[in-house]
């Protein structure tokens, strides 16, 4: 006789549930586009901003945490019945320029916290810069690439910081894709202008502006050396605002006549259509005559 046993076992496997806290950190200022993102970037412009920053927190109480020490030294208040972080900061000159951890922190243990970095950044300089169209020739009924009356005479390499242009005090502006001669002048012939443009680097983006004024303006502008039988003059075309301060048109090569055919890099203060924005309302209202 034989005999067949079969057993079988159940094993039910457990595991510990966690218990460690959890917590999460949402962003509640700067444009909605990019929200998720925690991490952000102030430059200073003067201007006063509401930091709000919102925390949840799961397995530990409002109770035991505290804010980080960045948090602290910028002033955030932590509203334990809503879970915001606010704090309504200027950002002027009084606030360092660094790299901020915001958030809260385990009063017990530090190093379990939840924070979001933020960068506050100096006011960007402002640059020499080109200006760039598409021109429309009426008289040849086709469309010409160039500055316009007012920078023609002058194209600007950015690499070297070298200005090149015409040397005579005056000289006509024959708007035209064909070679032309002093012939060609007639009574109502504009004279040229050499000028290039300040405009300052980044995107309107970058800061919180109000009323689209310019985040950084010029308030005094000072020659302090120039060639022998040199002028400079600044010259301010309108105000500065947040759709006509920034560097539009990235590095471009270019050669010409001025350059004596020679390729130079330059950047631009913007590209308009002549035809479709005959003002250039883009272009930086700061020029520099020469």
């Amino acid at each position: 006789m034989s005999l067949i046993c079969s057993i079988q076992l159940g094993v039910q496997a457990s595991s510990p549930s966690n218990e460690k806290p959890y917590m999460t950190i949402e962003r509640y200022f700067g444009p909605d586009e990019g929200r998720s993102v925690v991490d952000y970037k102030l430059i200073k412009n003067g201007t006063t901003i509401e930091l709000r920053y919102k925390v949840g927190l799961t397995r530990i109480t409002s109770d035991e945490v505290e804010l980080t020490q960045d948090a602290k030294d910028l002033g955030f208040t932590y509203e334990k019945e809503t879970g915001y972080l606010i704090k309504e900061l200027s950002l002027n000159h009084q606030v360092a320029s660094k790299t901020y951890v915001i958030g809260l922190q385990s009063k017990n243990d530090p190093a379990t916290r939840v924070v979001a970095n933020l960068l506050i950044e100096e006011p960007p300089v402002f640059q020499i810069v080109d200006n760039y169209s598409d021109l429309y020739s009426p008289d040849e009924g086709s469309r010409i690439t160039g500055n316009g009356i007012l920078s023609d005479s002058v194209t600007y390499d950015k690499k070297t910081s070298t200005a090149y242009m015409t040397a005579t005090p005056f000289g006509y502006y024959i708007f035209s894709n064909k070679s032309s001669t002093i012939s060609d002048v007639k009574p109502d012939t504009p004279q040229y202008s050499s000028n290039l443009w300040l405009s300052i680097p980044g995107r309107r983006t970058d800061y919180n502006l109000q009323n689209d004024e310019a985040p950084v303006k010029i308030t005094r502008f000072e020659v302090k050396n120039a060639s022998p039988g040199v002028e400079v003059e600044f010259i301010k075309d309108g105000p500065a605002k947040g759709d006509n301060i920034f560097i539009e048109r990235d590095e471009r090569t270019t050669s010409n006549a001025l350059t004596d055919n020679k390729y130079v890099t330059s950047v631009y203060s913007a590209e308009y259509d002549y035809v479709n924005d005959p003002r250039g309302n883009s272009v930086s209202p700061y020029r520099i005559n020469f």
